[in-house]
């Protein structure tokens, strides 16, 4: 499917069209969440997980060498082998360079930010910029939770 994103900058909110989203997918998770169920036995609860994917940038931060124990090895390896990745085209490239100026990110928190937007998800993420912005449909993982 083809994908035309375009960004309005005389409007005070990111537009994003059409939605490129994969069938099914409602959440994208952030890093942060990742990191928190691989490291800190933070539980995704199933329908969350079935539903949700990662971006690239966060794979990428991911699969960066760091210490962790064989138990958190084992689960974010787990976690990584049924999840759907998520690029970001030069469409979206276009959007998280307005995210990052609109809110001051970083250049991976702004793509990530921009992947969910593109793509009509819901980020799940403890990031409090990225909680209070009206652009990035966003939540806190505890407050998805049923």
């Amino acid at each position: 499917m083809s994908a035309t994103c375009y960004v309005i900058t005389s409007q005070p909110s990111v537009v994003c069209e059409p939605s490129r989203s994969i069938p099914q997918c409602r959440y994208l998770l952030d890093t942060c969440i990742v990191v928190d169920y691989a490291e800190q036995n933070v539980e995704i609860p199933r329908y969350i997980s079935e539903c949700s994917a990662i971006s690239v940038v966060t794979l990428m931060d991911l699969l960066l060498p760091r210490k962790r124990s064989e138990i958190s090895t084992f689960r974010l390896g787990e976690f990584l082998t049924s999840r759907s990745i998520l690029v970001c085209d030069l469409k979206c490239f276009q959007v998280a360079i307005l995210l990052r100026f609109k809110m001051k990110l970083t250049v991976p928190d702004a793509i990530i930010a921009a992947t969910s937007v593109c793509n009509r998800l819901t980020l799940i993420t403890a990031d409090k910029r990225l909680l209070s912005h009206p652009d990035v449909k966003s939540a806190r993982l505890e407050d998805i939770v049923k």
